[in-house]
C-alpha cells in the first residue's frame, strides 16, 4: 500500500480554509477506507436466507475479499447487521435489542424478500419489511438471495460507507436531529412514519371474509357429517380389536374417514376414560393434537363450535409384519366437540408426554383450554397477545398488525423502540397483566412460568446436590432467540445449579408466520410455495408431504414415473438436510473441517436442484397429481456424478468424526433417550431410530411407490447423541442407495409425469400457451380449486421425523382446517427431558443431535 499522501484526495485553492478542508477530507477519506474494509457482521439468520448466509462462509464464496467475514455474535463487537429472513413481531423486541446495543456507526442490511418487505407474509405474526423497526441501508431482493446478491450488497455499502464525511460531519454539528449525509438517516433512528402508517391501517382484512356463495350448505348438529368426517366421500374405517373393545362402552360413534384412519367421536365426559383405555390397549405414542373452527364467516354462529382431535399411535410389535423388530404403527383419531363459551377438554399429556406442547398450541391458536394442563401457556404467540389467530372470525393480518406487545397508543411504541419497554415491565407498568379474553383454568395462572412440566427444578437440583455443601441458589440463564448454537431463533430459559443443568424451557414462535392460517386464506393451490418455507434445508420433501395429502383427499394418485422422480428429488432433499445437521452440529463443537467440507457438497446438489428446477432452494416443482416437469439427461446425469462421489466424501467425514476422540465425548452418553421415552415424547425419524426403534414411514406405511426400493433402515442401541450422529449418516448411505435405484427406473418406467385430471390437476404448461380450454382450466384450479368434502391425513418420512399434513375440506375453495405436524416441534419439545443433569457445555450438543429447523417448529 502506498503512504496516505500518495492515494488520499487532495483540494486545491487559495482559501485560507483549505488547509482545514484537506485536512478533514484526507481524515474521512482515512476513517471510510478503515471502516468499509473491516466491516464486523451480526447475522441475523432467521429463516431460509440463514441458510445462504451460512453458505458464504463455505469454500465457495471468498467473504475474506471484502473484509467481512469476520462474523461476531455479540453486538458490541459489530457494526453491520444482516437481518436475513422473516422477521416476526415477537423476535422484533429481540433485534431491535441487539441493534441498539451496537455501537456506532453501524449499518444494516436486509437480505431477502421476506425482511426487506415482508414477502409472501402478509400475515398477523410478521413485521412488513424490517424497515419498520431498523434503518436499512442496502435491501438484497430474492427468496432466498444467491450468496453472490450478498457480497454485491456488501459492495454496495462499502461504496456508501465511502461517500460518508465523519469528520466534516462532527465539526458541523449543530443541536437537534440532523440528517446524515452518508447514510441519509436521521440520527439512525427507525422510520417514524412507517410506523403511523402502520397504526392507521384499517384493522380487518377482506380477504379473510370469505363468499358465503363460496361455501357448502353448513351441516345441523343431527347429521353424520356433524364431524369432520363425509359419508359421502370417505367410508367407516375398520378399527383393529383392540381398538373397538378400548372404547366399549364409551359411547365412541364410528365416523367416516378418508385416509382409513378408524375415527371415533366421544364425548367431553368420557374422554379422559378414553385416553386411559387406549393407552392401555398399547397407543403409545401421541401424533398430534389440532382443532378445528366450524365458525362460517358470514353466518350466525353455530354451538359447539370448536372440534378437537387427537391422533394416536401403537408401537407394538407384529409378529405377522415384514420384520418382526419393526414397528408397525397402528393409528387410531378421536373427535370431540366443544362450546365456544365452555371450550375446555381434558388434557392427556400425563399418558402421553408428547402432546404437551400440542395443547399449548391449541390453547394458544383457538383458545380451547386443557384441563389438568400442567403449563397451560401460550406457545407461538406472545404471552400478553390478546387473539386467538387459527379462529375463523380472526382476520389473516391481524387486528392491529403494528404491535408487538400489547401497546395502547403512540407514545408506548416509540418507548418500545427507544429501549424503554423492559424497563417499564420490570417497574410493572402492565407488562405482565393477562388480557382478558385469554381465559385460563380455574385456580392456574396460565401465563406464569411454571419450569419442568414432568420435575421441578428445585427437586432435581435437591438430587443432583444431595449434601454438597457448595450446593447453592439456584440461577436463571437465557441463550438464545439470537445465538449461533441455537440453529435458528429459539430461546432457552435454563435453570442451573452451578454448571449443571436442572431444567430448561425452550420458548418458540420467534419464527411464526401463521403458515396455518394462511393456508386457510389462499386455497390449496397457492399454498405449495409455503411449504418450501417449512423445513427449508428440503424443499422439494415438504412440497410431496402436502401433495400426498390432497391426494389422499381428491382420491387421485401421480403417474408413475412421476413417482419415481418424487422419490429421487426427496432423497436428495434428505442429503441435503442432513449435510446441514452434520454442518452445524460440528462446527458448534470446534470441527471446523467437515463444516467446509459438506457444504462443497450441498452446492452441488444446489445446482442438480437448479438444474432441475430453475432455484437453489424453495423449489416449488411438485404439484397435485404429479410434478411441473419431466427430468432430463443433463440433470441425470450430473445427479449419476453426485452419487458416484458422494461415498467417498462420507468416508472421509467418518474419519474425521466418527472416532475423533473430541467428537466422542462430547457426543456419547450424552442425551440418552430409551426406546420408551422417545415413543412418549413423539420423537419420530432418526431421533426415534437413534433410540433403537425401527419406525420408518417409508416401511411401515410405503408411498410413492417406496415399497419397491431396496434399503436398510438403521437403528441405534443407546439413544444418544452419539447414536443419532450414526444413524444420520448411515441414512445419506442408504439415500444414495435409493436414488441410484431410481435413476435407474427412469430409464424404463415412462410416461407422463403429471396426471389427467382437470379437476384438480394443473396443465402442461406448453399446452396453456397453445390452447384456450387449458388456459382456463388453470385459471379455474389456480383461482377456484375444490377438492371433494371430507378430512386426511397423510405423513412423510421427512429428514427430520415424521411431517404430516391434516387436511380438512368442506368442498369449497378453501381448507377448512390445514395442521402441519411439525416433527421439529417434538425434537424441541424433547430439549428439557434429555439436558437435566447435564452440563450446561453439553446443551450445544444435544440442540445439534435433535436437529430442528425453526420454520418448521414456528411454522
Amino acid at each position: 500500500m502506498g503512504s496516505l499522501k500518495e492515494v488520499a484526495p487532495v483540494t486545491s485553492g487559495s482559501d485560507p480554509s483549505s488547509k482545514s478542508g484537506f485536512l478533514a477530507t484526507s481524515a474521512d477519506w482515512l476513517i471510510n477506507w478503515s471502516r468499509k474494509n473491516s466491516l464486523w457482521p451480526m447475522p441475523l439468520g432467521l429463516s431460509c436466507c440463514g441458510i445462504e448466509l451460512m453458505a458464504l462462509l463455505g469454500p465457495k464464496f471468498d467473504l475474506a475479499r471484502f473484509g467481512a467475514e469476520a462474523a461476531r455474535f455479540t453486538p458490541r463487537q459489530c457494526d453491520l447487521m444482516l437481518v436475513a429472513g422473516t422477521l416476526t413481531w415477537k423476535m422484533a423486541q429481540a433485534a431491535r435489542t441487539i441493534y441498539d446495543q451496537m455501537p456506532d456507526p453501524k449499518w444494516v442490511i436486509a437480505m431477502g424478500v421476506c425482511s426487506s418487505t415482508g414477502g409472501m407474509y402478509d400475515s398477523y405474526a410478521v413485521v412488513q419489511g424490517v424497515d419498520s423497526i431498523l434503518p436499512v441501508d442496502v435491501y438484497v431482493p430474492g427468496c432466498p438471495p444467491r450468496p453472490d446478491a450478498v457480497i454485491d450488497a456488501i459492495i454496495k455499502l462499502q461504496k456508501k460507507i465511502a461517500r460518508d464525511k465523519p469528520v466534516r460531519r462532527l465539526l458541523a454539528k449543530s443541536a437537534g436531529p440532523e440528517i446524515d449525509e452518508g447514510t441519509g438517516r436521521l440520527d439512525h433512528q427507525p422510520n417514524a412514519a412507517v410506523l403511523h402508517a402502520l397504526a392507521d391501517r384499517h384493522p380487518h382484512d377482506p380477504r379473510a371474509q370469505q363468499p358465503i356463495a363460496d361455501r357448502v350448505p353448513r351441516p345441523t348438529p343431527g347429521d353424520a357429517a356433524w364431524f369432520v368426517g363425509n359419508p359421502a366421500v370417505g367410508g367407516i374405517a375398520e378399527a383393529p380389536a383392540r381398538v373397538t373393545e378400548a372404547l366399549a362402552g364409551l359411547d365412541a360413534r364410528p365416523l367416516p374417514s378418508n385416509d382409513g384412519t378408524p375415527l371415533f367421536g366421544v364425548a367431553r365426559e368420557r374422554l379422559r376414560e378414553a385416553f386411559e383405555r387406549l393407552r392401555r390397549a398399547g397407543f403409545d405414542q401421541s401424533t398430534f393434537v389440532t382443532a378445528v373452527d366450524h365458525l362460517h364467516v358470514g353466518l350466525p354462529p353455530v354451538e359447539p363450535r370448536f372440534e378437537v382431535l387427537w391422533q394416536f399411535r401403537s408401537y407394538h410389535r407384529d409378529p405377522g409384519h415384514r420384520d418382526a423388530s419393526q414397528a408397525r404403527g397402528d393409528s387410531v383419531r378421536l373427535a370431540c366437540r366443544v362450546r365456544s363459551d365452555d371450550a375446555w377438554v381434558p388434557t392427556c399429556c400425563d399418558l402421553w408426554p408428547g402432546a404437551n406442547f400440542s395443547e399449548r398450541e391449541v390453547f394458544d391458536m383457538f383458545g380451547v383450554r386443557f384441563d389438568g394442563h400442567p403449563d397451560l401457556r401460550r406457545l407461538l404467540m406472545p404471552d400478553d397477545y390478546g387473539h386467538h389467530p387459527l379462529r375463523k372470525d380472526f382476520p389473516q393480518q391481524g387486528i392491529e398488525p403494528d404491535r408487538l406487545y400489547r401497546q395502547w397508543d403512540r407514545e408506548r411504541r416509540a418507548r418500545w423502540l427507544s429501549g424503554e419497554a423492559e424497563r417499564l415491565a420490570a417497574a410493572g407498568d402492565g407488562a405482565d397483566q393477562q388480557q382478558p379474553d385469554a381465559q385460563q383454568p380455574a385456580g392456574r395462572r396460565v401465563f406464569e412460568y411454571a419450569p419442568g412440566a414432568a420435575t421441578d427444578p428445585r427437586e432435581v437440583a435437591a438430587s443432583l446436590g444431595g449434601d454438597d455443601p457448595l450446593h447453592g441458589e439456584l440461577m436463571k440463564l437465557n441463550m438464545g432467540p439470537q445465538h449461533p448454537a441455537t440453529h435458528g431463533v429459539l430461546r432457552l430459559v435454563m435453570t442451573l445449579d452451578g454448571e449443571t443443568m436442572v431444567d430448561a424451557d425452550p420458548v418458540v414462535g420467534y419464527l411464526h408466520r401463521g403458515k396455518e392460517k394462511t393456508c386457510e386464506t389462499l386455497g390449496w393451490h397457492k399454498f405449495f410455495p409455503h411449504t418450501d418455507r417449512l423445513d427449508y434445508v428440503q424443499s422439494l420433501g415438504n412440497n410431496v408431504g402436502y401433495a400426498l395429502a390432497l391426494e389422499k383427499l381428491a382420491g387421485i394418485e401421480a403417474p408413475p414415473r412421476a413417482q419415481v422422480i418424487r422419490v429421487l428429488i426427496c432423497e436428495l432433499s434428505r442429503i441435503m438436510a442432513h449435510l446441514i445437521y452434520i454442518s452445524a452440529a460440528s462446527i458448534d463443537l470446534g470441527a471446523v473441517t467437515v463444516f467446509f467440507l459438506m457444504f462443497k457438497e450441498r452446492e452441488r446438489l444446489y445446482d442438480i436442484m437448479d438444474a432441475y428446477t430453475g432455484h437453489r432452494m424453495n423449489n416449488t416443482y411438485v404439484r397435485i397429481g404429479g410434478v411441473y416437469a419431466d427430468i432430463d439427461d443433463r440433470v441425470t446425469a450430473a445427479a449419476h456424478e453426485f452419487l458416484d462421489t458422494f461415498p467417498a466424501l462420507l468416508a472421509e467425514v467418518d474419519k474425521l468424526l466418527t472416532r475423533n476422540r473430541i467428537w466422542v465425548d462430547r457426543n456419547r452418553d450424552v442425551g440418552v433417550l430409551t426406546a420408551e421415552q422417545a415413543i412418549a415424547l413423539s420423537l419420530t425419524g432418526p431421533s426415534l431410530r437413534g433410540s433403537g426403534v425401527e419406525h420408518d414411514l417409508r416401511r411401515a406405511q410405503p408411498y410413492s411407490g417406496y415399497e419397491q426400493y431396496d434399503f436398510d433402515v438403521p437403528v441405534g442401541s443407546v439413544g444418544d447423541a452419539y447414536d443419532r450422529y450414526l444413524v444420520r449418516m448411515e441414512e445419506m448411505r442408504q439415500s444414495v442407495r435409493i436414488c441410484k435405484q431410481a435413476l435407474d427406473k427412469l430409464e424404463h418406467v415412462k410416461g407422463d409425469v403429471l396426471l389427467e385430471d382437470h379437476r384438480f390437476v394443473l396443465p402442461p404448461k406448453g399446452r396453456v400457451h397453445e390452447s384456450m380450454e387449458e388456459l382456463i382450466y388453470q385459471f379455474k384450479i389456480v383461482t377456484d380449486l375444490r377438492l371433494p368434502r371430507g378430512q386426511a391425513y397423510h405423513a412423510v418420512e421427512a429428514a427430520k421425523g415424521e411431517l404430516g399434513f391434516y387436511v380438512v375440506s368442506d368442498g369449497s375453495s378453501r381448507p377448512v382446517r390445514c395442521h402441519i405436524r411439525a416433527p421439529g416441534l417434538m425434537n424441541v419439545q424433547a430439549l428439557p427431558h434429555i439436558s437435566r443433569g447435564r452440563l450446561l457445555s453439553d446443551m450445544v450438543a444435544l440442540i445439534g443431535s435433535m436437529d430442528f429447523v425453526m420454520g418448521e417448529v414456528d411454522r
